[in-house]
């Protein structure tokens, strides 16, 4: 049986979702950044070390720690993207149903009914 939701708690729930999803992409976007300067010292520590004669084989794995660095900060950049575009999925869910529900609230909270009849349990409209 599935659970029922009412206007408010999905217009609550999807604010929320969309800024975690936003504060938590711009923290990888953050760690990416750093990812990325960390490979291209990687990287320069590979040439500079190359310049002073090092053995090959120390030079080519510090090369390829470069590689693997930049890649990772790359498939995170891809992430970060995905993030974004959830965060904008959110908001379309806010959006959509704002606009087919609010009409509905807004009746509701100018309404005069629930003032001037009793026994009406005004939480019954809004969750309709």
């Amino acid at each position: 049986m599935s659970e029922q939701i009412t206007y408010k708690q999905l217009q609550a729930l999807t604010t929320v979702l969309e800024k975690r999803i936003t504060r938590h992409a711009e923290a990888i976007r953050q760690e990416t950044r750093f990812l990325g300067e960390e490979a291209r010292d990687t990287q320069r520590t590979a040439e500079q070390i190359a310049a002073k004669g090092v053995d090959i084989l120390t030079v080519a794995e510090t090369q390829d720690l470069a590689r693997i660095m930049q890649g990772l900060a790359d498939g995170l950049t891809a992430y970060a993207a995905a993030g974004d575009t959830t965060a904008r999925q959110a908001k379309a869910v806010y959006d959509a149903n704002h606009t087919s529900h609010n009409g509905i609230q807004e009746q509701i909270q100018r309404s005069p009914v629930g003032r001037d009849i009793y026994n009406l349990d005004r939480t019954f409209l809004e969750q309709q």
